[in-house]
């Protein structure tokens, strides 16, 4: 039983594992686009202050295709500097929605860790407390299959370390009959 118990746990923590590199790495690659995105503002920013004082410079040479053409520069420098500000805030949303996915993975992670230390002082607490944690694992999938796209096959491994602990349970059970 407790042989079974440590392979499910080693199992379960060889997920957890793969998903907080994945949620990581995710975090890396949102962090490089908003670092991205905020170059390409400030760089748009710059280029909008430079269009005014050419409007300006323009308007006292009383030149009007040149007033012109640089009012419609400046609103497309504008409006990618909207573009790229709103596209800052889109990639800082997936970090509100990554963060606390890595965050519960590493405590469930710590859980599993010191509940596989624990094996053996009390297996009846140890699977009801698992019990208590796959039921938040399910809980929370449903959110795992909005925010990620790759994240389905990791939901399989997890119904399977399920099904496993429903077995497990079950030969626990009958053992104490």
């Amino acid at each position: 039983m407790d042989d079974e118990l440590i392979y499910h746990y080693g199992k379960y923590t060889a997920l957890l594992q793969k998903f907080i590199a994945i949620v990581n790495s995710q975090i890396k690659e949102v962090r490089n686009k908003m670092n991205k995105q905020e170059e390409e503002y400030k760089q748009k920013k710059v280029e909008v202050k430079l269009y005014k004082e050419e409007i300006i410079n323009a308007k006292k040479g009383n030149d009007v295709i040149l007033v012109n053409k640089y009012e419609e520069m400046l609103k497309s420098a504008e409006e990618e500097m909207k573009t790229a500000k709103i596209k800052k805030t889109e990639e800082m949303e997936k970090l509100k929605v990554l963060f606390p996915q890595l965050k519960i993975s590493k405590e469930k992670l710590e859980w599993v860790e010191s509940q596989t230390k624990a094996i053996g002082k009390n297996e009846e607490y140890i699977l009801e407390q698992w019990k208590i944690r796959n039921q938040t694992l399910i809980n929370e999938k449903i959110n795992f299959v909005e925010y990620l796209q790759n994240g389905s096959k990791l939901i399989k491994e997890i119904k399977e370390a399920d099904d496993l602990l429903n077995q497990i349970e079950h030969k626990f059970v009958e053992g104490k009959k």
